[in-house]
């Protein structure tokens, strides 16, 4: 059993108390985020928290962390106490040493240009010694098998390998909390696995070391034997306690998969013979044997972190070089402009909020109609500033100004990251739709469930090689 791996410890004093918050993000609203909240976690526990999109999870992680209400929305009542102390009151150079969070999205944590730089940056913080930051950093990263990041710059990595270089910034401080936002959202399982053994690893080492976990797939957790939380509404405690199997009396937030029907028609994009690089100088990173994308097609794009998901994005958008073949409407991509290729293709990066060009929600998703807002669950957030919503609402935004763009193909670098069942749910199904009038949909993930559910043709990328596989095959 999993959860025999985790030694089972005597849990000291409350670590983290949250006694009866109220936030909202305008003063004057009516709309509460989390509304008289109630919480206390004790000293080496690991809590898993679970709930819809938008029910203040990501917000609640923030206020604990200090970074609300210092730099956005309002506190209404109530307060937070970390380790004894309010956090409020906690000047932000210290807090490191009582908490740390990895965010959803990794580029919101760095401060330096690579890992090395961002793990001396976080000694220094913590007025570690500069000729014992070398050395810590070494034994560090030997222990958490990172080395081959260290000096790597963030811009060049993969979302995946972002995500374990936050995990690192978070974890090589020993803070007494550790605040996991959707952690593994853009790792794939093996990357995911890896990391959970270390952090199982920290436990055992620091056993006093508590883990506040935000998550939509519980069984990430199986083997932490961790306390279930399951969040409704803002915020409001559904089940506190609850065992695994009986995470299922709260099915409600699973909504029944239906997989999307697909029109057959010709390939509009072809490639063939398809080598693609970083520069024009550098070795090839990726192979395409035989491609090609039909009007109507929904296709998931599998490989591990750093494989060149988002590579293969960015050279159908003619942003990366490539030799052999790559064909448009019988035209070779090289001889399109740049602007001619953005009215055919619309990409929706891991990142959506960089993309955001509108000061309201409702003025991001024009033309989209009401409908495709309701559809997607902002119809209520619609005066709303698109980076005042959750990583995954805004998620839910990019993808919706994308198919009001009217492009005939989409690329979406991991739509569901940080999405509930629901939410998945309801962007598949606002593709679906556009995939029965012609939209063609590639899209990026780590989710096999996902792919076989909603794709009716899988690209697997393994050893620098994309291929066409067979639903079946994992």
């Amino acid at each position: 059993m999993l959860s025999q791996l985790i030694p089972k410890t005597a849990m000291g004093n409350n670590v983290c108390l949250i006694d009866d918050i109220t936030f909202r993000y305008f003063e004057k609203s009516e709309r509460n985020i989390l509304e008289h909240f109630t919480l206390d976690i004790k000293e080496g526990e690991t809590v898993v928290i679970l709930g819809e999109s938008g029910c203040g999870k990501s917000t609640l992680a923030n206020l604990i962390c200090g970074l609300y209400p210092e730099n956005g929305g309002f506190l209404i009542n109530g307060s937070i106490k970390i380790d004894g102390s309010e956090i409020k009151d906690v000047p932000p150079r210290e807090r490191r040493g009582k908490i740390a969070i990895v965010f959803q999205n990794p580029d919101l944590q760095f401060c330096m240009g690579n890992l090395r730089d961002e793990l001396r940056f976080c000694l220094e913080n913590a007025k570690v010694e500069a000729e014992e930051m070398d050395s810590k950093i070494e034994e560090f990263a030997a222990t958490y098998s990172v080395s081959d990041l260290l000096d790597k710059p963030f811009s060049i990595l993969s979302g995946g390998e972002k995500q374990k270089a936050s995990l690192c910034a978070a974890m090589i401080l020993d803070s007494k909390v550790l605040v996991l936002d959707e952690p593994f959202a853009n790792l794939d399982s093996v990357s995911r696995d890896s990391f959970l053994q270390l952090l199982k690893q920290k436990q055992r080492q620091n056993p006093e070391t508590t883990i506040i976990a935000i998550d939509h797939k519980a069984e990430n957790w199986i083997g932490f034997s961790p306390r279930w939380i399951v969040l409704g509404e803002k915020g409001k405690i559904l089940s506190d306690g609850i065992s695994y199997p009986s995470l299922k009396k709260y099915e409600d937030y699973y909504v029944p998969v239906i997989s999307p029907s697909f029109p057959d028609t010709k390939p509009f994009l072809s490639l063939k013979a398809v080598s693609i690089k970083h520069s024009k100088k550098e070795k090839t990173v990726l192979e395409i044997p035989s491609l090609s994308v039909k009007a109507g097609d929904m296709i998931a794009l599998l490989g591990p972190s750093g494989s060149g998901k988002t590579t293969l994005f960015l050279t159908l958008l003619g942003i990366k070089p490539y030799e052999g073949s790559i064909i448009i409407d019988d035209n070779d991509l090289k001889t399109y402009k740049r602007q001619d290729i953005y009215k055919s293709i619309g990409i929706v990066f891991q990142n959506p909020s960089n993309q955001f060009i509108a000061s309201t929600v409702a003025e991001e998703a024009k033309p989209a109609d009401i409908s495709l807002l309701t559809l997607f669950g902002l119809a209520n957030y619609s005066r709303y500033s698109p980076y005042m919503l959750s990583q995954g609402q805004q998620r839910k935004l990019g993808v919706i100004s994308m198919i009001a763009g009217n492009q005939r193909l989409l690329l979406l670098d991991e739509p569901t990251y940080g999405q509930d069942t629901p939410s998945t749910a309801a962007i598949m199904k606002g593709l679906a739709e556009r995939i029965q009038k012609g939209l063609s949909v590639i899209f990026s993930t780590h989710d096999e469930d996902l792919a076989t559910l909603y794709a009716n043709k899988i690209w697997r990328i393994r050893n620098g090689r994309i291929y066409e596989t067979d639903k079946s095959i994992g």
